[in-house]
């Protein structure tokens, strides 16, 4: 007798391992949903910000662990500050690796 409960509780187990199984797959295609629009929206958002002027992107700055949000163009409002030439200097990079990407398109487009 006692061996026969065992095994119906053994085989109750098992049931519930299934069942929970069953449950940890669903969570997981739903957390893979909700990543999958997360992710489009912030494509979405990204897109909607490249349209807005660059003087009027909003950086984050990150000073000692506190994030600070301000407008570029306020960064940019007087020449030689330390923000005004880091900013020139990385417009100029994305500048130049735009440029090479687009020459190095054009050059494999032609040979």
């Amino acid at each position: 007798m006692e061996d026969l409960a065992s095994l119906s509780f053994v085989a109750d187990l098992e049931r519930e391992n299934l069942v929970l199984r069953d449950e940890v797959l669903k969570l997981k295609l739903r957390i893979a949903e909700l990543l999958a629009a997360q992710r489009e929206s912030l494509s979405r958002d990204l897109m909607a910000m490249s349209d807005v002027d660059d003087e009027q992107k909003i950086l984050s700055l990150n000073v000692g662990g506190t994030i600070f949000a301000t407008l570029r163009s306020t960064l940019l409002q007087h020449e030689g500050t330390f923000f005004e030439v880091r900013i020139s200097l990385l417009k100029e990079i994305e500048l130049n690796a735009y440029v090479t990407r687009t020459a190095g398109s054009v050059q494999r487009a032609t040979q």
